[in-house]
């Protein structure tokens, strides 16, 4: 069975480490949960495209 993520955790999550990496050098995340939330950023990214595009 697959676990049930909250898009505004996971989105969040996506954030922070793009952050923490891109300003700071640090990595908070493995490959793996980055690699299993971007599926997730990624509808959260068409939805609002949508959104914005009415």
């Amino acid at each position: 069975m697959e676990e049930q993520r909250s898009l505004r955790e996971t989105y969040a999550n996506l954030i922070k480490w793009r952050h923490a990496f891109a300003h700071e050098g640090k990595k908070l995340a493995t490959l793996d949960e980055v690699t299993q939330a971007y599926p997730v950023a990624r509808e959260i990214i068409y939805i609002t495209d949508s959104a914005m595009s009415l």
